[in-house]
């Protein structure tokens, strides 16, 4: 196991640290249109449709969108992590049909053509071998079957970069892996069709204990010291703008015309 696969696999151990990343999204932003509901409105789901998510964390993106879920859906929920399956299974009680699997997104053990689609929502930078996941898709999709991959553009919350300023820390985390810059290339190869489509929503931030909480999510071994230091630049910021404004840069690649052998 390298150092960012030991570090993807502590980081996702539980669902603490992307909770902490999540609701700094949701309590400070200024798009009307939450991410969840608008990457649901990218999505082509009709009656019956059969989906897996790999990577699917949270359940986040069913639980803020089971008022219009579509009738028969049948959702294969999928992760790594047993601590993220253990809080999507108390967040999705209350949804039908159902499978909640833990499994490698690259090591699946669905027949071929299983699926009308395939999600992974965030979680393409933090495999090591994003092909073998690639051609695990393309084998489990339908010849009609779509597949949606969310990530970040390069600059993604650049302001809270610059104030962590360690890029030796924070080149780990970094998302351009597998970036809204890069993607479709990766993704080229095993689909005719490849759309990007981007979600606009800047953060206006006023709590600067909810800046600190993000930063000490990311595992990136900083000390108090170093957090405080963080959290007095924020507050200064704060204090002479009124808010700290981030610009997160989140979109999706939607594929169709998956190139199966």
């Amino acid at each position: 196991m390298t150092d960012r696969e030991e570090r993807t696999r502590q980081q996702y151990a539980t669902d603490g640290n992307l909770t902490t990343r999540i609701n700094l999204h949701r309590r400070f932003s200024t798009n009307i249109v939450s991410w969840n509901r608008w990457v649901f409105d990218q999505m082509r789901l009709a009656n019956g449709a059969r989906v897996l998510e790999i990577g699917a964390g949270t359940g986040r993106l069913w639980s803020e969108n089971r008022d219009r879920l579509p009738a028969g859906l049948r959702l294969v929920f999928s992760d790594p992590s047993d601590g993220m399956l253990v809080s999507a299974k108390e967040l999705l009680d209350d949804l039908r049909n159902v499978e909640f699997r833990q499994a490698r997104a690259d090591k699946l053990t669905d027949d071929d053509h299983t699926f009308d689609i395939v999600i992974a929502n965030h979680m393409l930078y933090e495999v090591p071998d994003r092909t073998a996941v690639f051609n695990e898709v393309v084998r489990v999709l339908r010849p009609e079957g779509r597949f949606y991959a969310a990530t970040n553009g390069e600059n993604h919350m650049h302001e809270l970069d610059a104030l962590i300023a360690q890029p030796e820390k924070t080149r780990d985390i970094s998302t351009t892996q597998f970036s809204l810059e890069n993607g479709a290339q990766q993704l080229g190869p095993f689909f005719g069709s490849v759309e990007l489509v981007r979600y606009d929503n800047p953060l206006a931030i006023t709590d600067v204990s909810a800046v600190v909480a993000y930063v000490a999510s990311l595992s990136l071994d900083l000390s108090q010291r170093e957090l405080n230091s963080i959290g007095e630049a924020v507050d200064k910021i704060i204090a002479n703008d009124g808010a700290f404004r981030v610009t997160p840069d989140p979109g999706m690649f939607l594929c169709a015309d998956p190139r199966q052998t």
